[in-house]
């Protein structure tokens, strides 16, 4: 006898169905995800990554799809791997003390006492817009997320002085085809800072692109961990949620779908649902964002 996850809606009727073995190890039911992470996507999409606007009385994308949706979907979710990573270290300080260490390029975990002196910001969130103006660098092409302390003074990598050094960070990539995606920037050593790559395919390949990078490269895979961070065996649950997110945007991509169909209302509120969005929306300026 199968065990089935099913969507009801108001009147108990089944709008949706999924067997469980396969909703827990093939590809989920975006519409059951939904239901699930719909309105906390929603939250990240206004709050954070300005994503929704409210135009004529009705919600709508922010952005323009154009060309490749395989590389829109990439950037997408390497905007809200940003938002997870940050959200984690803020709300847990075990993961703060370890993505902060990575950040600092030290080959050993850092005592919490020092870690948690330091809180993680976003370069390209509105949060940081609003709270840490100076930070504020949404086409920072190395740093993602630093951290600050208390007199808003950045975390310096290992090694660093008072009067030279350089800022602690990390760079976000999420892919479902690293090799194609992060790889050439890992062999020319594009960045000043860690890579944390969430792999979000059907597999995780960070393994695959390791192995290569080894092979083609002088480094080995104990000096390669600390520029090439597997976000999985760092912190499972900021993998897991991002991993969650995927089919949720795979079909808003693929099917145009309306933001408001992210919240996590009975469908007979839609009009208490578009006014309750609207309320937090018509608070932060919002401009059109072009996804390649």
């Amino acid at each position: 006898m199968s065990v089935y996850i099913v969507r009801t809606d108001e009147n108990g009727i089944i709008t949706d169905s999924q067997e469980y073995s396969s909703f827990m190890y093939e590809k989920k039911s975006p519409i059951i995800m939904f239901d699930l992470y719909g309105r906390k996507l929603f939250d990240i999409f206004v709050d954070e990554l300005g994503c929704i606007r409210y135009n004529d009385n009705k919600l709508a994308w922010a952005w323009i799809l154009r060309h490749d949706t395989q590389r829109t979907l990439m950037n997408i979710m390497g905007k809200l791997a940003e938002v997870i990573i940050v959200k984690r270290c803020l709300n847990d300080s075990i993961a703060n003390q370890k993505w902060l260490s990575i950040g600092k390029f030290s080959k050993i975990t850092l005592p919490i006492i020092q870690t948690q002196q330091f809180k993680a910001i976003g370069t390209g969130l509105l949060s940081t817009e609003k709270n840490y103006h100076d930070f504020y660098n949404p086409q920072d092409t190395q740093r993602d997320v630093i951290w600050i302390d208390g007199n808003n003074i950045p975390a310096l990598q290992v090694g660093s002085t008072t009067t030279r050094g350089s800022i602690a960070g990390l760079q976000i990539k999420a892919s479902t085809d690293g090799m194609n995606y992060v790889y050439g920037s890992l062999v020319n050593h594009q960045y000043c800072v860690p890579m944390v790559y969430f792999g979000i395919g059907a597999f995780n390949d960070y393994a695959k692109i390791a192995t290569n990078l080894c092979k083609n490269t002088q480094l080995d895979y104990n000096d390669l961990k600390y520029v090439f961070v597997d976000a999985q065996e760092i912190d499972y649950m900021a993998y897991e949620e991002l991993k969650s997110y995927v089919p949720i945007i795979q079909y808003i991509i693929e099917n145009n779908v309306d933001p408001a169909q992210l919240l996590n209302f009975a469908e007979t509120n839609g009009t208490l649902r578009t006014a309750i969005a609207a309320t937090s929306i018509l608070q932060t300026p919002i401009k059109n964002q072009i996804l390649y």
